[in-house]
């Protein structure tokens, strides 16, 4: 018997936690809605869920101390999934749950050596803009997939796929 990966959904005071978990244990996680610092910094996956103003949820993350942990996952290469902010998996022609009237229509951070080029995933409804990113251990998403059904839950599912379990 295999054991499931562990995600932690960073419960930061906002974001869909409970439909993120959800959504999470039914693409095979181990999915625990956590604030507790040493449980998302170990666990194999983190997952931060987004919803609201930017500004308010940055406020939210920075006075959890959350931010920290993401920078800190990500310095040591450890995969964090910002769903529904501001995987790729090969899924073509799904629909996905979009809410925000806020797009990025160009994508301007040039990477040089020694980092790698960042993939793009791009959408277009009425114009074409940026729905989600990937750059190494790092992957955000402009919609939500724990809202999108079962393209939704294969993409969740392909990332988790991705994880490596560690023994906590």
């Amino acid at each position: 018997m295999t054991s499931r990966p562990l995600v932690a959904v960073l419960d930061y005071g906002s974001g869909n936690v409970h439909s993120a978990v959800k959504a999470l244990a039914a693409a095979g996680a181990d999915a625990r809605l956590t604030s507790d610092r040493t449980l998302a910094l170990e666990a194999d996956g983190l997952v931060v869920p987004g919803v609201g103003a930017f500004d308010a949820v940055m406020s939210a993350l920075r006075a959890s101390r959350g931010d920290e942990v993401i920078d800190r996952r990500l310095a040591g290469g450890r995969p964090v999934l910002d769903a529904g902010s501001r995987l790729f998996a090969g899924i073509e022609e799904e629909r996905f749950y979009f809410v925000h009237s806020f797009a990025a229509h160009a994508w301007s951070l040039p990477m040089e050596p020694p980092f790698p080029v960042p993939r793009l995933t791009w959408c277009e409804y009425g114009t074409r803009f940026l729905a989600a990113v990937e750059n190494g251990p790092l992957s955000a998403t402009q919609f939500h997939p724990e809202k999108s059904g079962e393209a939704g839950i294969r993409l969740l599912s392909n990332w988790i796929d991705g994880l490596a379990p560690t023994s906590l």
